[in-house]
């Protein structure tokens, strides 16, 4: 295949990888703000005795939702492993905020 022909096929495709590389550096940008804002929460809570559970379960359904996605397309044992761990965790904190303060 040469040039002209590389072309013409990523041209029919309407692959575009400026808009792609922008996407994931956002989700980048955005799973880094986030971990720090968890941490800072998870900080703030424990100073002042108050469960974390319910920004774990979010934290961790957040990176359930990127292991699937790595599993979905790389299909790789390691982000299955992930996916299922991140899952039941965000499950058990759930399942804990929920019979603390729903249940109660």
């Amino acid at each position: 295949m040469n040039k002209d022909e590389i072309l013409e096929k990523a041209r029919k495709e309407s692959i575009d990888e400026g808009y792609d590389n922008a996407i994931n550096k956002g989700y980048s940008a955005g799973l880094k703000i986030s971990g720090v804002v968890f941490f800072i929460l998870l900080i703030l809570k424990y100073k002042n005795n108050i469960t974390y559970t319910d920004i774990a379960a979010l934290e961790f359904g957040f990176c359930a939702g990127i292991w699937f996605n790595e599993y979905k397309f790389l299909k790789t044992k390691y982000a299955l492993f992930n996916f299922i761990m991140c899952v039941l965790a965000t499950i058990g904190c759930l399942y804990l905020y929920i019979t603390k303060y729903i249940l109660g």
